[in-house]
């Protein structure tokens, strides 16, 4: 399988930058897969999970939303955060879901680029890849 090459930066952070054979995004309007020779685009990436493939090994973060470019043979994703498994500290994630939805609760209407919505949304990836992924 052809590879290519990938650059996950969150922040001021580097937290991947290598070859890939496959990677999942969690794009705006739906999940984004790619593999080498990818049709260049641009995409907002909401929060969600990213999964990126090599030579037979898997890896997995809890992703903020953030931007993609897919060009060629590279892929660069920037985003706000983009934690591993162990890293997510998931007692801190359920604290940020509760004040989130006690904040929701508060509003009449929400948009889907709400700060609250998006808190919720950041906390609900966080606990998900600690559930699904922790203890593989």
């Amino acid at each position: 399988m052809k590879s290519f090459f990938v650059d996950i930066v969150a922040k001021d952070e580097q937290v991947y930058s290598g070859e890939a054979d496959y990677i999942l995004l969690p794009g705006w309007d739906g999940e984004i897969g790619v593999f080498a020779s990818h049709t260049p685009i641009i995409s907002m990436l909401r929060p969600g999970v990213c999964k990126l493939r090599f030579e037979n090994q898997e890896l997995v973060w809890a992703m903020s939303e953030g931007f993609v470019s897919i060009s060629g043979d590279k892929v660069t994703a920037a985003v706000t955060f983009a934690y591993s498994p162990d890293e997510i500290d998931d007692e801190l994630a359920e604290q940020e879901l509760e004040s989130a939805r006690k904040a929701l609760s508060e509003k009449t209407s929400v948009s889907m680029t709400d700060e609250d919505y998006l808190k919720e949304q950041r906390a609900l990836v966080c606990l998900k890849v600690v559930k699904e992924y922790l203890d593989e």
